[in-house]
């Protein structure tokens, strides 16, 4: 996956809501993201508390995008993933939707990482159940299935892990 970055980082302080001390460190950078374009990072962390937050701010409007990734072995689960704090992930084989908390944050992780962002999701709604059998076999290549990502903002991508010749 590639990022340029096309404008030095901006910093500034600013006042933490968590633990009410001035001392949030807020980072704001223009990026281009391969596939998405030019998008505002927005991270921000406070040295006191260690509170920390991350989003893209697309910097066109775009419709909202959907993508549908299937993982058919355990190759598949390295292959990165561009998450906005708006995406809804989708397993429709499972039966499983995952809407944004009010604390989603932008990430890029990789599959297997949302995979256990959503193992982790279910057991603690409903504790252990079928579904964290069916995630556990999605990661040792033996139930293939469709992950699906839903944006709004249409910033959130999965970029397959490109295979590289010996």
């Amino acid at each position: 996956m590639r990022s340029s970055h096309l404008f030095n980082t901006l910093t500034f302080n600013v006042f933490c809501p968590d633990c009410e001390s001035d001392s949030v460190i807020l980072q704001q950078r223009i990026i281009n993201l391969e596939g998405v374009g030019k998008v505002l990072r927005v991270n921000s962390y406070c040295e006191n508390c260690h509170a920390s937050s991350s989003e893209f701010i697309p910097l066109r409007v775009k419709k909202n995008h959907v993508v549908k990734f299937f993982i058919k072995d355990k190759k598949d689960l390295g292959a990165k993933v561009i998450k906005s704090q708006a995406c809804i992930f989708k397993i429709p084989e499972l039966g499983v939707e995952l809407e944004p908390g009010p604390e989603s944050q932008a990430e890029i992780i990789d599959v297997d990482s949302v995979l256990s962002n959503i193992n982790l999701a279910l057991k603690y709604e409903y504790g252990l159940n079928r579904l964290s059998n069916d995630i556990k076999n999605i990661k040792k290549g033996k139930k293939k299935v469709t992950l699906i990502l839903e944006d709004p903002t249409g910033v959130s991508r999965v970029i397959p892990r490109k295979l590289k010749h010996l």
